[in-house]
């Protein structure tokens, strides 16, 4: 066991401060959401700084308002001199400029500066990082971003020592990025599973409950009408480039994909189970955009404490909310997707996700938060709304339509479902529906392969 600066590192932690090290302060960490990446990354760079004698750390996180909680947790590793850089280039750039300039010239020897992928990726902020001489240390928190286009110049070649953070390190369905991040960071040094942070009671454990919801008659002849526009696209496509046609493309993908998240009969089942529920203090409702005022409104008409967390809300705003929601006086907050990496909420012990994408990233990062440990929370509860078929069109002839429903909710049900504590009733109530629709097989499918083999089929 280390114990650094009074913070006792689990074993886990350590192994992956040992791993580091070894691979010559290079690596992707691969560590469930609530297992610590924070702290082992900050060990990490302490490490570091004892062997070099001096450290210019970068720690790059995807929202301005994930700084402060890096801040809070800075304090304890002896950071004495902290620049917050993002927005307004001017507002932090003497203080970035003459700080580099100390450290260059020995007048200080440990600096952190705490920015954003946006901020790093502009040439103003890179300009200044590369006149660091030495010991330059890069952090990538949520490392996934770095592999877009627009935030792959973050990665400098001038990093000494460099360590990638994600639950998911890998690119859903992007090669590309993905080897970018594979290649820049070398290798995944060490893994810490979310089953494994379950087993050793580092997670609580938690009960999935799938929730059916079915289409309405309009929303599934929309659903068919959006998916033979898709499957002509992608025909068109194939026989000629056509940047037009892609954007089109782009554009009915995501109405198609709205139109399962915003499926009118989710609202009323879910209040219809908020009403039978006699605690609801730290829940929080998942949503589609621009759905929050409308489920705000109708639990607030229960006589429920409810608020919407979305990122319109001010920093300041923000803080007063979770500190509410953490003391039960606001009992359920209505997000869409701001709470899904790095804000820390505990205290959550109920979710209900009305709407998830396709990628892995986002709820596989969703769960691990609700499964926080917090003081008087022996387990958490799920509810998953899972869309599927109208009734009247559960027929041969529109088979291939309702697998295409099926197989953009069944990974999520799949990961979900294999963790949980009520694994064997939770997949007894999708049983019976996918019987019907002649989709059994779907239960024993891998997760990861059933959206890349129906997505295959759309383009064929």
């Amino acid at each position: 066991m280390i114990i650094l600066n009074k913070i006792i590192l689990r074993d886990y932690q350590n192994t992956a401060i040992k791993n580091f090290i070894n691979n010559n302060y290079i690596g992707l960490l691969e560590m469930a959401t609530g297992t610590g990446k924070t702290i082992t990354s900050l060990s990490c760079s302490n490490f570091f700084y004892r062997t070099k004698k001096s450290i210019f750390c970068v720690i790059v996180v995807p929202f301005q308002h994930l700084i402060p909680q890096w801040e809070e947790v800075l304090n304890n590793f002896g950071y004495k001199k902290i620049i917050k850089a993002f927005g307004n280039f001017k507002l932090y750039k003497d203080d970035l400029i003459s700080t580099i300039d100390d450290y260059n010239y020995g007048l200080r020897n440990k600096v952190v500066i705490i920015t954003t992928y946006n901020t790093a990726s502009k040439k103003k902020f890179i300009k200044n990082i590369k006149n660091v001489k030495e010991n330059l240390f890069g952090i990538f928190d949520e490392c996934h971003y770095s592999g877009t286009k627009i935030y792959r110049n973050v990665l400098l070649n001038n990093y000494t020592g460099k360590l990638g953070l994600s639950a998911t390190p890998l690119r859903w369905f992007d090669k590309e990025g993905t080897y970018i991040i594979k290649n820049y960071f070398e290798k995944i040094i060490f893994k810490f599973s979310l089953d494994e942070a379950i087993k050793k009671d580092y997670l609580t454990n938690y009960e999935y409950n799938p929730v059916l919801v079915n289409l309405t008659e309009n929303e599934e002849i929309k659903y068919i009408q959006l998916s033979n526009a898709i499957r002509n696209l992608y025909l068109h496509i194939k026989i000629e480039e056509n940047i037009k046609l892609e954007e089109e493309l782009k554009l009915l993908l995501i109405k198609r994909s709205d139109l399962l998240a915003k499926a009118k009969n989710k609202i009323d089942i879910l209040i219809n189970l908020l009403k039978k529920e006699k605690d609801l203090s730290h829940t929080i409702v998942y949503c589609s955009k621009n759905q929050t005022k409308e489920i705000v409104r109708k639990i607030s008409q229960l006589g429920i404490k409810t608020h919407e967390f979305i990122y319109t809300v001010s920093k300041n705003d923000r803080e007063k909310i979770l500190n509410l929601f953490v003391k039960g006086k606001i009992q359920i907050l209505v997000a869409i997707k701001c709470l899904d990496e790095g804000v820390d909420i505990p205290s959550t012990k109920r979710a209900y996700i009305l709407a998830s994408t396709s990628n892995p990233k986002e709820f596989i990062q969703r769960r691990g938060r609700i499964l926080r440990k917090s003081n008087n929370k022996i387990f958490s509860t799920i509810y998953d709304f899972i869309t599927l078929p109208n009734p009247d069109f559960m027929k041969t002839e529109y088979s291939k339509y309702n697998k295409k429903i099926l197989c953009k909710e069944m990974p999520r049900f799949l990961e979900f479902s294999n963790l949980s504590i009520n694994k064997f009733e939770a997949r007894s109530i999708m049983k019976g529906t996918l019987k019907k629709l002649n989709l059994s097989y779907l239960l024993y499918e891998n997760p990861e392969n059933i959206h890349l083999k129906e997505e295959n089929n759309e383009k064929s």
